[in-house]
């Protein structure tokens, strides 16, 4: 799932060619889509439906957005609150969520045209460009 912008899809281009799975993208991920710049409540919406699907995803977006997003995920999974919620270009946050109801989440830095990351069953995923 991808912010409609141009460099959101191409990250994520080369990871769906090798999957076989399809891009889809969500105007609420994308910053600049309305007046104002982006609506952070429908962004806050867009990612509690990809948690309640409970589908390993990789979600791209935007820095403006993506402290909301951890938050309401964290929120919803009853994990702590991370204190940084930011994160540089080409860093990303991993939160696995398990099916026995514990959610440990992780942090890091890859670089966008790295070997594909492995998405195990329940993980979230989001990647900022």
């Amino acid at each position: 799932m991808s912010s409609s912008a141009a460099r959101c899809t191409e990250s994520l281009l080369p990871l769906t060619v090798e999957c076989d799975v399809p891009l889809r993208t969500e105007r609420a991920l994308t910053v600049g889509s309305e007046v104002g710049g982006y609506d952070v409540e429908e962004a806050r919406e867009v990612i509690g439906r990809v948690l309640d699907e409970r589908r390993p995803t990789v979600v791209c977006t935007h820095g403006e957005l993506v402290p909301h997003l951890l938050t309401e995920a964290l929120t919803r999974l009853g994990a702590p609150l991370s204190q940084q919620r930011g994160l540089r270009k080409g860093s990303f946050w991993v939160l696995h969520v398990s099916s026995e109801g514990s959610w440990p989440g992780s942090s890091g830095t890859r670089c966008a045209s790295e070997p594909r990351p492995t998405a195990p069953v329940g993980e979230w995923s989001a990647t900022v460009t």
